[in-house]
């Protein structure tokens, strides 16, 4: 996650090198100054975007963390518009109620992305210790997993990203008690500042 340092290219280079997949920023700006500065990865916007940006975020991201219809159909039809394949990650609300939507919705959301035929349902992901300060814990990432496992299954799709949040998911991470199957961290903070957002 590169927001905590204004996206510059040189850091987000340093954080590549030493082992990060992506990109990730909350600002579609910050993806821009990462593409023209070259740096040969996947983008990923941070947060749920905006209708008013959904030609911006299909040109500078190649995955978005959603959760409203409205917006993914709006994101099917800029993609359309701009002859490109843009990649969702499902956000799903396991408890600390900022943003995702609940399990009981799982079915006919899963059903509005896969009716896009510009659009990739890519991974399912959670945000904990932010709102409501709820801490990830071996059994809301067992329900993310059952979320990704009704999905397969029901749909036939292959989630390649089960995102599991942000650098307060690290702490269950190296304790040895994260779930097999949670292969996706937003981590930002932990990188810069070498502690956890929730309590320092």
């Amino acid at each position: 996650v590169t927001k905590g340092f204004c996206a510059i290219p040189i850091v987000a280079s340093a954080m590549l090198a030493g082992g990060c997949t992506m990109v990730a920023d909350s600002r579609v700006k910050n993806l821009v100054k990462l593409r023209e500065a070259h740096i040969n990865t996947e983008y990923l916007l941070l947060r749920l975007p905006m209708l008013s940006e959904v030609e911006e975020v299909i040109q500078n991201a190649d995955i978005s963390l959603n959760s409203e219809i409205v917006t993914i159909k709006a994101l099917n039809q800029a993609a359309q518009k701009l002859y490109k394949q843009h990649k969702i990650i499902l956000m799903i609300d396991v408890g600390d109620l900022r943003e995702g939507i609940f399990p009981c919705d799982l079915t006919k959301t899963v059903e509005a992305i896969l009716s896009c035929e510009h659009l990739s349902l890519v991974g399912i992901g959670t945000n904990l210790g932010c709102f409501g300060g709820i801490l990830p814990t071996p059994e809301n990432m067992q329900q993310l997993l059952h979320c990704k496992h009704v999905i397969e299954t029901t749909y036939h799709v292959n989630l390649r990203f089960v995102s599991a949040g942000n650098s307060c998911g690290l702490r269950l991470l190296a304790s040895g008690k994260m779930p097999a199957g949670i292969n996706h961290f937003r981590v930002g903070e932990a990188i810069l500042l070498g502690r956890s957002t929730t309590d320092n």
